[in-house]
């Protein structure tokens, strides 16, 4: 399995790939989560819907968005598992949290951790992913 590598860049005027199955499917689970459900016209499932699942249930961030996510996990990674979701509320800007989510494969001990740093509502930037 050959993947784009994330964050996209271009060596040698070619872009950068990677064989490593950690860094493809870190990769693949940053851009789901970073991705609300319908953005994508020909993967209208694919994503998160982070933003209506906070309307719907109020403020209740620290339930919403873990909620969300393993719904995200055992739809488009069901052979992984989330195993610790953070949401870490920034201090400067409190309409934005980043969320730390470690997940593993369900046959291995190791872990892997992305985080995805996303605009609550009233804010104008919806998403914006930064891998670790």
């Amino acid at each position: 399995m050959i993947g784009v590598k994330f964050p996209f860049t271009i060596t040698g005027g070619s872009i950068a790939t990677t064989s490593n199955p950690a860094e493809i499917i870190g990769s693949q689970v940053t851009f789901c989560l970073g991705t609300m459900i319908g953005e994508r016209l020909m993967r209208p499932t694919w994503g998160v819907d982070i933003i209506n699942t906070v309307h719907s249930i109020g403020a209740d961030l620290d339930v919403a968005l873990p909620e969300a996510i393993r719904n995200a996990f055992s739809t488009h990674f069901p052979d992984y598992e989330p195993r610790e979701i953070e949401i870490i509320r920034r201090v400067d800007n409190p309409a934005y949290v980043d969320i730390d989510v470690k997940f593993g494969h369900y046959d291995s001990d190791i872990d892997m951790l992305v985080r995805v740093g996303t605009q609550l509502p009233d804010g104008t930037e919806i998403y914006a992913n930064e891998g670790l």
